[in-house]
């Protein structure tokens, strides 16, 4: 040892012997600046200073009392004018009565002849005065239990700790600490360690006593690999875990396992929801026949709620175990606040430890569900060539009219351009942008955990913040000549915004069509920007065909708009709205499915060119061409 520890003369505890320990300077910043010399007292039980044996560490070996002796010369050695000192105290030591010794070396401090004696600390100046600034729990010390106004007890280190208004007084009819009515703050004077080890066998825990003041000490010395530790409490209370978590609680905790799969790959739907509320329910009335069980939501409001809002309605039919026990964490973190050492962050318990494998059971999940997918990507790719791997889509398409009449030949060429629901084809980067539909449908018989796929037009008119509203002034004033079906994006994405998500019929006329607002107005073949949106997916209509075998860019499923070959002149670009019409029951011009007699083509084609002035008109109208 660097120096001897000596002895206090004065017999603390009742107890055969304490120790001192020698001063020593540092340049460690002090925790509060006082005159007072700062006392720091190590409580070790008595059988630990006792034991001769010498424990094997980091290929050093030394006994308990030596650890614990370097322990305490390192504490003092981190904080400038302070004295550590050794006191053994017997495991069986009554708690007030420590508590009362600490109180008085607070209030009082040490006799400064015990302090002055020590030969270490001979520097020539008489400390006059000095007081409890830390205690530490070494070893099977008595922890005081103390006792909750509304009858609950709970270990904790106030009483060895707060010495001023207290928050716990001793009761001398009861025996024991009780909590003070007039002081409700927790507030310690003195700071606090506690270094316990965690085996119960005596054998095992000396030696994890020993091998913990080895690092310790080494990590006073600056050794970087000794450098990062942390503290934590591993706290487990079973029967009142047990008693805590209601059947409804833990319903929803086995649902979150039964559908972890579903929602870490959010596959959140109605058909999924449908089963929780069903299950939910069930557990709910459970003194009910399953049959007679009444439905928490009816099937028509469940037809109106978008896929996408099912997933923050499950989070009530499903929840983790920790969420289930949040009652009981609360007055857990309430305890681990009273107990003067631990707090929240630093507490483990067995059933945040479940959901935390939980939480990695869903990452690891995830992630090679991702590594499995990518692999096999990457195993087709291998065997599939170049020519298989890309199609070929019809971009755009011209159309050249010659008209022969006895006023002579008229010749004209338009250009067509092709969209998948207002998404243009020339644009396309992958098959995947063609349409808006996802998905396929599942069998009737097939449950949600064995097939859970929805066939869905992700249509944007179903997205809420695809609303349309007349634009404000710089007052806030509303355009009150505004008309929706004249709004640029209105005509561009062809009606499909979520002013028509829901029928809205303002009279009983059809005459006034600009005011009614439906689905039915929504005309995907007639759009110029893209209608897929992810977030308004909804089960589409069974009448709606699957198209089973094909692609989503199949030429059937195309429309062609007239326009330029420069796409400057096209894409985004507001003068391309000079073509479209202003009937509010049209969207736009040149709307032509590919799958129409091209004779129906070329007449549509010529009307609207003669419309515009691009052709002289024929004396019979009626005239098609050949």
């Amino acid at each position: 040892m660097a120096n001897h520890l000596q002895y206090f003369e004065a017999r603390l505890f009742h107890v055969p012997k304490a120790y001192a320990q020698g001063a020593s300077s540092s340049a460690a910043p002090a925790p509060a600046a006082t005159k007072k010399l700062g006392l720091i007292a190590v409580l070790a039980e008595n059988s630990l200073l006792d034991d001769t044996k010498r424990y094997a560490s980091g290929g050093d070996s030394a006994t308990l009392r030596e650890r614990i002796f370097a322990y305490t010369q390192n504490a003092q050695n981190r904080i400038p004018h302070s004295q550590a000192f050794v006191m053994g105290v017997d495991s069986d030591e009554s708690t007030f009565k420590i508590a009362t010794v600490l109180e008085k070396m607070y209030n009082e401090g040490v006799d400064s002849d015990l302090l002055d004696a020590n030969k270490i600390n001979d520097d020539a100046v008489k400390e006059e005065d000095n007081t409890l600034i830390g205690v530490v729990l070494i070893g099977n010390v008595p922890v005081p239990v103390v006792h909750e106004e509304d009858g609950t007890a709970h270990p904790s280190l106030y009483p060895y700790t707060d010495f001023y208004r207290k928050r716990y007084i001793y009761n001398w009819q009861t025996d024991r600490f009780e909590a003070n009515a007039d002081s409700a703050v927790l507030k310690p004077e003195i700071w606090h360690g506690v270094i316990v080890p965690p085996s119960k066998n005596e054998a095992k825990a000396r030696q994890e006593l020993a091998e913990y003041f080895y690092k310790n000490n080494e990590y006073s010395r600056g050794n970087p690999d000794y450098a990062q530790f942390e503290r934590r409490l591993l706290y487990a209370n079973f029967p009142l875990t047990e008693k805590s978590l209601n059947f409804i609680d833990f319903r929803n905790y086995e649902r979150y396992l039964k559908y972890m799969e579903e929602m870490v790959f959010g596959r959140y739907n109605k058909n999924l929801f449908r089963e929780v509320i069903k299950e939910a329910a069930i557990d709910q009335q459970p003194d009910v026949p399953p049959e007679e069980v009444q439905p928490l939501i009816d099937d028509e409001s469940l037809k109106n709620i978008p896929d996408t809002m099912t997933e923050i309605m499950m989070r009530s039919y499903t929840a983790n175990l920790e969420t289930g026990l949040k009652n009981y964490r609360g007055k857990l973190n309430e305890i681990l606040k009273k107990s003067g050492r631990w707090v929240a962050g630093q507490t483990d318990t067995p059933t945040s430890l479940v959901t935390v494998r939980d939480e990695y059971a869903k990452y690891s999940l995830y992630v090679k569900q991702l590594a499995l997918e990518s692999f096999i990507d990457a195993e087709i790719r291998k065997v599939m060539d170049a020519q298989t791997q890309g199609i070929d889509l019809i971009s755009g398409a011209t159309l050249r009219i010659k008209l022969e009449t006895d006023l002579g030949d008229q010749n004209h060429e338009s250009y067509f351009r092709s969209f998948v629901d207002g998404q243009e084809v020339a644009s396309m980067e992958s098959a995947g942008q063609c349409g808006m539909y996802r998905g396929q449908r599942k069998e009737p018989t097939q449950t949600v955990l064995r097939n859970n796929s929805v066939y869905v037009e992700a249509n944007r008119m179903y997205n809420p913040r695809t609303l349309l509203a007349p634009p404000q002034d710089e007052d806030g004033e509303y355009d009150e000549d505004w008309e929706l079906k004249k709004d640029p994006a209105y005509i561009m994405y062809a009606g499909c915004t979520a002013n028509n998500a829901t029928r809205m019929d303002y009279d009983d006329t059809e005459e006034d069509i600009h005011l009614h607002q439906r689905p039915e107005f929504c005309r995907p073949d007639e759009a110029m920007k893209p209608l897929f949106d992810i977030t308004g997916a909804k089960e589409a209509n069974a009448s709606v065909p699957e198209y089973e075998g094909e692609s989503g860019c199949d030429l059937n499923r195309m429309h062609f708009q007239i326009g330029s070959k420069e796409p400057a002149d096209f894409r985004g670009n507001e003068n391309y709205l000079d073509y479209v019409e202003d009937e509010y029951d049209k969207t736009a011009i040149g709307v032509s499915l590919f799958s129409q007699d091209v004779g129906e083509v070329i007449h549509e084609a010529y009307n609207k060119l003669v419309s515009r002035g691009k052709l002289q008109p024929l004396a019979d109208s009626s005239m098609r061409p050949m």
